[in-house]
């Protein structure tokens, strides 16, 4: 048998050398594997352990950042919300500054409120003098005007003469005062110039239809106590006192007739209510029932007016006078009525 070289047989020692540690290498494999599967089980925990740590990582996460979604809006919040409140605080400095000079403004005004009202007090904001230690007439005429301008103040100044009449009235009924107001009819027709004259039978016709005026009418009627029939009475010497200055011997405007109708249908008006049982004088019948229709024909009051008729008792009396001698009385009225008619014959003009 040839002897084999020297590397077949350092094959040879090799082979058996790695025969013999085949077993020993199995064994470390399977050692080896052992541990791997040992090693990635524990991997394997530590994977899940670390995923359950990594969700709740996120779970903080996602409160954390929920936490902070809510603090920021919550600082936004308040960021609005101080904003809000500084600028509130300035409209409030504003509005603050505004209200002193509205109050300074206020303050001054009411300061000269407070004067003009002193100037305008009856004391203009002094001590006055009392009344009884007052000599001057100047002085006390003054702060009786100072009075009266306070009385107009207070009631109106188109009040002021009514409420003077009945403050007067006042002071004279009340027991605290010694002043008494004796107004009488006398004394008020004197005023007007109505009173009666040593030359004078009655009161003519001037001092009648001064009566008549409106003032004149309110000067009488304020002497007697308030009744029921005062504005009728008003209203009736009103009515005459239009009629009596209707009655002369103008030509008649449409518009007069009218007045004058108006004025007759209110005087039977009033009389009725004034005196339901009196009877109707003829005067008084001619004047509501037949004065339009003359004067529409004849487009005047004429010598039928008050004017006219006065003048025919003139010249009635002068033809008494011119007739005296005729003793017969129906001869003298019969001489006195042609006469009478002769003059109306000669003035007529209507023919």
């Amino acid at each position: 048998m040839p002897n084999p070289s020297k590397r077949k047989l350092a094959q040879r020692e090799n082979l058996e050398r790695a025969r013999s540690a085949i077993p020993g290498s199995v064994d470390n494999v399977l050692k080896q594997n052992e541990e791997v599967q040992k090693l990635l089980s524990e991997e394997k925990k530590r994977v899940v352990d670390l995923e359950k740590r990594i969700d709740v990582y996120k779970t903080e996460l996602h409160r954390y950042e929920t936490c902070l979604k809510n603090a920021e809006e919550k600082l936004s919040m308040e960021i609005r919300d101080h904003n809000c409140t500084k600028l509130a605080l300035k409209t409030c400095q504003e509005k603050k500054v505004a209200s002193e000079i509205s109050y300074e403004a206020q303050i001054s005004e009411l300061q000269n409120r407070c004067n003009q009202l002193l100037l305008e007090s009856p004391a203009r904001g002094k001590v006055l003098k009392k009344y009884e230690d007052i000599s001057s007439p100047h002085t006390k005429n003054r702060r009786c005007e100072r009075i009266v301008e306070e009385m107009g103040k207070f009631v109106g100044e188109d009040s002021l003469d009514a409420f003077g009449k009945d403050f007067a009235l006042f002071l004279s009924k009340s027991s605290r005062f010694s002043f008494r107001l004796s107004m009488t009819v006398e004394s008020v027709l004197v005023q007007i110039g109505c009173d009666p004259r040593a030359h004078y039978q009655q009161m003519n016709g001037n001092q009648t239809q001064a009566l008549l005026k409106p003032v004149n009418i309110d000067k009488v009627l304020r002497v007697f106590e308030p009744h029921r029939d005062m504005s009728l009475m008003r209203r009736l010497m009103n009515v005459i006192g239009s009629l009596m200055s209707s009655s002369n011997n103008s030509v008649k405007s449409n518009q007069e007739i009218l007045e004058m109708k108006e004025n007759l249908d209110d005087l039977k008006n009033v009389l009725r209510l004034l005196h339901p049982t009196m009877s109707v004088l003829p005067k008084l019948h001619i004047l509501s029932a037949h004065l339009i229709d003359f004067v529409v024909l004849n487009g005047t009051w004429g010598r039928t007016s008050e004017q006219g008729m006065e003048s025919f008792h003139a010249l009635f009396n002068q033809l008494t006078k011119q007739y005296a001698s005729v003793h017969n009385l129906e001869h003298r009225t019969f001489l006195i009525l042609r006469h009478l008619m002769h003059y109306n014959d000669m003035t007529d003009c209507s023919n």
